[in-house]
């Protein structure tokens, strides 16, 4: 520790500021993550509610019992009307603009890089869905 005994208090704390600095830097860039993140998040559930509620208030459900799409769901393992459906899927597209908008305001430029390619080929994904499903009510 002779190292330490030559230092006075005023060069020992030079020599730790800037990491001191990073350190809180990191952990408000954190902070700041972490409440986008969770307004998003509210903001996405609010939206799911709303959402399925309009498809409910305007019988989406027994549009797609008459069409016979709630068969086509229920084929595939989902037990919930095409209305929570369309809720939930809504919900989670403004998830992944919360997370990647979270992930930038936290330094996490990275992930935010992975997530915007990703909602670049979302698109397309939607468009054949919606091909996919119009193929699958004119089959029935």
């Amino acid at each position: 520790m002779k190292f330490f005994d030559s230092m006075s208090a005023e060069d020992i704390q030079e020599l730790i500021m800037p990491y001191w600095q990073a350190v809180i830097d990191g952990a408000l860039a954190l902070l700041k993550g972490v409440f986008v993140l969770l307004v998003g998040w509210l903001i996405a559930r609010m939206v799911r509610k709303l959402i399925t509620k309009l498809f409910k208030k305007i019988k989406l459900d027994e549009l797609s019992e008459k069409v016979k799409l709630d068969v086509f769901f229920a084929r595939i393992g989902i037990k919930e009307g095409i209305s929570a459906f369309l809720g939930t899927a809504v919900y989670w597209i403004i998830m992944l603009f919360v997370i990647m908008g979270a992930s930038r305001a936290a330094g996490l430029d990275m992930l935010a890089e992975k997530l915007e390619s990703f909602l670049d080929f979302m698109p397309a994904l939607f468009s054949s869905l919606v091909v996919f499903l119009f193929g699958m009510v004119l089959a029935n």
